[in-house]
């Protein structure tokens, strides 16, 4: 569902980039608008395209910005640019924290990424321009845009902000086994490849960097070049410091980052690949930071692995099929050309270039196909991982429980029965009662019958409603769940009746699922409740009973 958000974001930060950064009010309003569904529709998504955005605007900002030439530099006026820096960030910051917080909303998460962004900004700034980078023009044309695009996000969204809580809002060290340089490539081999040869045309040939742009005499050196120097020991040092201490994953991006960075700074970049190398960086550190750092609560890292890693698939498949798009020339093969004036072929790859070209052709065509593999024998396995082998393939996802058995605590049963209850609550329930039944472990045969028919119940599994009632103390959810076991287990009518009562439960079910998770001692005092006129027997069939609460049953039954 957040598929076409996410590169509606992907579009905003390409015009951020192409715009200079300097987004129109109503620029602004359409990111808000996408960055606050992203908000809502999958949360895990608006800080990255919030951050991506930000720093968008500053790749772009910086392309036309010029400082001002100064016979004498000052460090006391140096020092007051940068105060008053400071001040402003407070300024910015206090506008949007103070009424939020007075409101009871915390957007921490923003005010971390409007941080990283403006950071970001002052280290291309200082690369760009060094001691001459006048900070102040960064807080106001970045900083002050960056403020209103998180405040329109929050103020368009606003109710459902104010309404929307989760426990799950700090992050943790990830202290335990880290991925594995195998199944790391397993994961985004194909991409890594891809995007190597594309960062490597790139770095190698400054025609294509640069799209053939003439060479700028006059352009002003930047602050850190000639730094390169330097910067390829401590880049050795910190690659041999991830070997040793077997980062692999790290060890092997480090290279491809560093190259990536470099395209990203470097002056002469064209634009469209100074956007592809800012969304490849952002796509390699994502993977990064799962390395490193949990949402705290989650299971294990799954949740954190597996949403970041989608973000990263998004951000890599564009920007690799659009770069090598872009490249295409440099890479195919290159006849060489008729020299009509000598009559001698002229130009042209070598023979050792176009070896290297025709193997990098091979493994990227075997690559390719050995991942398009994956949708047709996983689409295959998962329709033959059925309950029933024999039975031929439909469009009624209940069928299956016409033929399929079950086994809950070594008590095997049919599954028609409940196929049968189910299909009878669907044609003669009005409304939506709540509903008692039996409730197992994740992922077993438990509340097949609310999920089945949407009936409301008195609590679902037990890990993922803690999840999403997250707020909420687990107690709350495993106290509902024992009390589901004494409702089924208790001898005393009456006890089973007031928990009935005050969950305002209208329907009790009863079937061979039941009778294999709770001891069959407190059964025979349904027939009690029935006989009291507590309870009235509506359906019984195959060893399914259903009963409803006596006052309900007018209202409850067609």
């Amino acid at each position: 569902m957040s598929l076409p958000f996410t590169l509606a974001g992907l579009g905003i930060a390409a015009h951020a980039v192409f715009n200079r950064g300097k987004l129109k009010w109503f620029d602004l309003g359409i990111a808000a608008m996408v960055l606050g569904a992203l908000r809502a529709i999958n949360t895990w998504d608006y800080p990255t395209y919030l951050a991506l955005i930000g720093c968008a605007m500053v790749v772009g900002y910086f392309v036309d910005v010029r400082t001002e030439e100064k016979q004498e530099f000052s460090w006391s006026e140096w020092l007051q640019r940068y105060l008053w820096f400071i001040v402003l960030a407070f300024v910015q910051v206090a506008a949007i924290v103070i009424p939020t917080n007075a409101a009871g909303t915390r957007i921490t998460f923003d005010m971390a990424i409007f941080i990283v962004v403006i950071v970001f900004a002052l280290a291309l700034g200082l690369v760009q321009f060094g001691l001459k980078l006048d900070p102040r023009r960064i807080g106001w044309d970045l900083g002050w845009r960056m403020i209103a695009l998180i405040a329109l996000s929050v103020l368009f969204y606003w109710p459902y902000i104010i309404n929307y809580g989760t426990a799950y809002t700090s992050v943790e060290l990830w202290k335990d086994a880290r991925t594995t340089f195998t199944d790391y490539l397993v994961v985004h081999g194909i991409f890594l490849f891809l995007a190597a040869a594309y960062v490597l045309i790139l770095v190698v040939n400054r025609s294509a960097r640069t799209l053939g742009a003439p060479v700028q005499e006059n352009t002003p050196r930047s602050w850190l070049e000639g730094w390169t120097l330097y910067l390829l020991p401590a880049l050795l040092v910190l690659e041999l410091g991830f070997l040793f201490f077997q980062l692999q994953v790290f060890a092997l991006i480090l290279p491809l980052v560093a190259a990536i960075v470099w395209i990203l700074f470097a002056r002469d970049t064209a634009m469209i690949h100074r956007f592809l190398a800012l969304i490849l960086v952002a796509g390699l550190l994502l993977t990064l930071m799962v390395e490193v750092v949990t949402l705290k609560g989650d299971i294990g890292r799954m949740n954190t692995v597996f949403k970041f890693y989608l973000q990263a698939w998004v951000f890599f498949g564009v920007a690799t099929a659009s770069g090598l798009a872009i490249v295409f020339p440099y890479l195919w093969f290159r006849d060489p050309q008729l020299d009509t004036a000598t009559g001698e072929k002229v130009g042209g790859d070598s023979g050792l270039l176009q070896t290297v070209k025709a193997a990098w052709w091979g493994l990227a065509a075997l690559l390719i196909f050995a991942g398009m593999l994956y949708p047709g024998f996983a689409g295959w396995a998962k329709a033959h991982d059925r309950f029933v082998d024999t039975m031929p393939p439909g469009l009624n996802g209940l069928d299956y429980m016409q033929e399929a058995s079950y086994n809950e605590n070594n008590h095997d049963f049919p599954l028609k029965p409940d196929y049968e209850a189910i299909q009878w609550l669907r044609e003669h329930i009005i409304g939506s009662p709540v509903i008692v039944e039996g409730n197992a472990g994740l992922y077993h045969w438990g509340n097949r019958i609310s999920i089945n028919t949407g009936l409301p119940v008195v609590i679902g599994w037990d890990w993922h409603t803690k999840q999403q009632y997250s707020l909420l103390p687990g107690e709350i959810v495993d106290n509902r769940i024992n009390d589901i076991r004494t409702i089924y287990e208790t001898e005393d009518p009456e006890q089973a009746a007031d928990l009935l009562h005050h969950y305002h439960v209208s329907l009790l079910y009863v079937g061979a699922e039941e009778r294999a998770l709770y001891s069959p001692v407190g059964f025979a005092k349904f027939d009690t409740m029935v006989q009291s006129g507590t309870l009235r027997e509506i359906y019984n069939q195959d060893g399914v009973q259903i009963y409803a609460l006596k006052q309900d049953v007018t209202q409850l039954v067609k």
